[in-house]
């Protein structure tokens, strides 16, 4: 899908959408991480200080630019536009042992985590005691209208 024109992913990227309305949330949630696995990654493309300078779904997906904040909020975004409406986070958290920040996307207080593992699903359990957060947006200060 990442490697197709712009009009042609954002079709593409609807009818995916359109599918995970047929799946559970839990699946939907799979199948969605799945798919972000295989977007191009751009280091540095959005700033976690600077989240009113974020792209909504649409320009996200026409830019085609995904540091690990941008991938983190086309999953949101995915998500958010299916007969699901979860009720999502972005969390920033950073471990101070490997000196690397995490941004993930919390449904539902954490039922479902993604962002964390490529390609997989966990819950909040999976979440380090020593991991501090840094920032946590809600689904309200996002751009999901």
């Amino acid at each position: 899908m990442f490697k197709l024109p712009a009009d042609e992913r954002l079709l593409r990227w609807r009818t995916f959408r359109k599918n995970l309305d047929t799946l559970s949330l839990s699946d939907a949630a799979l199948e969605t991480i799945k798919l972000w696995a295989q977007c191009p990654f751009s280091p540095y493309y959005l700033d976690i200080d600077a989240p009113e300078l974020w792209p909504d779904a649409w320009t996200l997906l026409t830019d085609n630019w995904y540091c690990d904040i941008a991938k983190a909020l086309g999953i949101i975004y995915t998500l958010c536009y299916t007969k699901h409406s979860p009720t999502v986070e972005l969390r920033s958290y950073h471990d101070p042992v490997n000196k690397y920040d995490y941004n993930l996307v919390w449904i539902n207080n954490g039922d479902l985590i993604l962002n964390l593992e490529v390609g997989e699903v966990v819950n909040k359990a999976c979440i380090k005691k020593d991991w501090k957060l840094i920032r946590c947006f809600q689904q309200s200060e996002l751009k999901l209208d």
